[in-house]
């Protein structure tokens, strides 16, 4: 048997700190992938299997206790049938798209045109971070807000830029 010393008792450690809400810059911390969403995992047959474009991304902040902070934005791609059905007055087809297509706006800062695109590890972009009750509904931690619209770099500072300059 190995015995290991730490540096501090193990219920001697902090919890933590939250994240203040409002906007982060975000790096792509692996590639965007395809992934099965759990329905789909569970039972390939149930109505609500799908397949999502995963971004697993890390905060990128001058504050040390909020760098490095991972997250992760699960995408439902299009499927047949979202075609003919609707959610907000436009399919849920096109519903995905549009947002598929917000946030590789965000991240490459041009305006997707087509049915293409590229999203690679270290693209950037801000996503609004809130604080929120876990799955469990336990305690409080930080996430991307559900069905904000991420800011490319440009977009966010020339806001930035305009706010500074009406003081």
């Amino acid at each position: 048997m190995a015995t290991f010393n730490l540096t501090k008792a193990a219920n001697d450690t902090a919890e933590p700190e939250l994240m203040e809400e409002g906007w982060y810059k975000m790096r792509l911390s692996k590639d965007p992938k395809e992934e099965d969403n759990s329905a789909k995992r569970t039972n390939p047959a149930d109505p609500k299997a799908g397949t999502n474009l995963v971004l697993r991304m890390t905060s990128m902040s001058d504050v040390p206790e909020f760098n490095g902070r991972m997250f992760t934005v699960w995408l439902p791609i299009p499927k047949p049938g979202d075609s003919d059905q609707y959610t907000q007055g436009q399919t849920v087809e096109d519903a995905k798209i549009d947002r598929i297509a917000a946030h590789v706006d965000a991240f490459t800062g041009d305006t997707l045109e087509g049915d293409t695109f590229d999203l690679s590890q270290g693209m950037m972009a801000y996503f609004e971070v809130i604080k929120t009750l876990d799955r469990n509904g336990t305690k409080m931690v930080n996430d991307i807000r559900p069905f904000s619209i991420p800011k490319s770099i440009e977009q966010y500072e020339a806001e930035q830029e305009d706010v500074l300059a009406d003081y």
